[in-house]
């Protein structure tokens, strides 16, 4: 079906830098080519110690894939260069065909393969004293069936003990943003190359302290920026923290009863501010130095206002295909609060990439882990959902 006139003058093409590729999934670690293919959008956003996403407008007459290909949802992979190096890796995840001539392609980026495999392990995993990197590493292992090769770094090594049970309520993409949500926990993210036979490839860097670099991207505020915003969020301040946790199950209490729930407390007062009192619910801990390290890592990033920031740059300046998420940033400031102006290094959290209009958005952190925005209601929900999940699955026996 050829695309309507209308719609071809309305679609202009992407800039020329811009190029698309596709492959197709034969077998664990393995695709064969499917080839080029014409994009008239592509968007996409990569993040630090998560999964990113994105979305890519096909022009159908263009198509070197059938529609069986198309429709053969998480079984093929987009590649996304600029510049003809790799930038970003999806896999489909939904298609929208609306009759226009374009087929609309959702992305979840391969990485994120993680998300729909579980730790089936039927035998309870017990790491005691751990290098925390390998025990990350082990619960990535799945991202080699979509052909991403892990690599793990630790400057400084860290020891941590953990246990998992079969189904244990998370995916292995929860099981590793986990690990990287604590105090001296890891870090991980997706990097993209151009293998020796001249193809794109992906890996992922599982590291600590930092999966990224130091460079010299800054943006000028006003300057080389298109806009930015920096807002300034207490609905997590506090300076005393409970974390209350799961039942230990290896207790008992002296009458033979199953004890209460694990708690702590971390008390870190400042001058400068009354008391203030947060309550962080951890169900699925289960061991009180685990539930410690968390109350710790709440109680050090949330010490001050959350600070947001993001600043949209040209994709050009610099390359969007020189920098990572994780890699630091200096954003220099002048505005109404700061009519001196300052400026303030962080790591790129996140960056949002717009290939139509030439941009990328950076989202800037000055904690690490970074610290919570303002609750969501959608974000309450899916508290909910992991709660009441964890809660139904603490103990699962295995299929016969």
């Amino acid at each position: 079906m050829g695309i309507d006139p209308q719609i071809r003058a309305a679609t202009a093409p992407l800039p020329a830098q811009w190029t698309f590729w596709c492959d197709t999934y034969v077998s664990p670690g393995q695709f064969a080519p499917l080839g080029p293919v014409q994009a008239c959008a592509f968007t996409c956003t990569r993040t630090l110690s998560a999964f990113g996403s994105g979305e890519i407008d096909i022009v159908e007459p263009s198509l070197s894939l059938t529609a069986g290909d198309v429709l053969n949802l998480w079984g093929w992979r987009v590649w996304a260069l600029y510049d003809s190096q790799p930038v970003f890796c999806g896999m489909p995840t939904g298609v929208t065909d609306d009759g226009t001539g374009l087929v609309k392609i959702t992305l979840t980026e391969i990485s994120g393969y993680l998300t729909k495999r579980q730790w089936d392990q039927t035998a309870d995993q017990v790491y005691t004293n751990y290098e925390q990197t390998l025990i990350a590493s082990d619960i990535a292992q799945p991202v080699t069936d979509v052909g991403v090769w892990i690599g793990t770094s630790a400057a400084s090594p860290v020891l941590i003990s953990q246990t998992y049970t079969y189904l244990s309520g998370q995916s292995r993409g929860d099981m590793l943003t986990s690990l990287a949500g604590l105090a001296n926990g890891i870090q991980f993210r997706t990097d993209y190359h151009v293998d020796s036979t001249g193809l794109p490839g992906a890996s992922m860097l599982i590291a600590y302290p930092r999966a990224g670099t130091d460079g010299d991207l800054a943006a000028r505020v006003p300057g080389n920026e298109v806009s930015y915003s920096l807002a300034w969020d207490a609905d997590q301040l506090r300076t005393r923290t409970y974390a209350v946790g799961g039942q230990d199950p290896s207790a008992t209490t002296s009458s033979g009863t199953t004890p209460p729930n694990l708690s702590v407390m971390v008390d870190r007062p400042q001058a400068s501010r009354p008391r203030l009192d947060a309550v962080d619910d951890y169900s699925d801990v289960t061991v009180l130095s685990a539930l410690q390290a968390s109350a710790n890592t709440s109680a050090t990033i949330y010490a001050d206002p959350v600070l947001a920031a993001t600043t949209t740059v040209q994709v050009d300046y610099p390359p969007v295909n020189t920098y990572a998420p994780g890699d630091s940033v200096t954003l220099s400031v002048t505005g109404p609060l700061e009519p001196a102006g300052f400026d303030f290094t962080g790591w790129l959290k996140e960056i949002s990439v717009n290939a139509a209009d030439g941009t990328a958005q950076w989202t800037v952190t000055t904690t690490q882990p970074p610290g919570m925005p303002r609750a969501t209601l959608i974000g309450q929900l899916a508290a909910l959902r992991r709660l009441t999940t964890g809660i139904h699955r603490q103990r699962v026996a295995a299929p016969a």
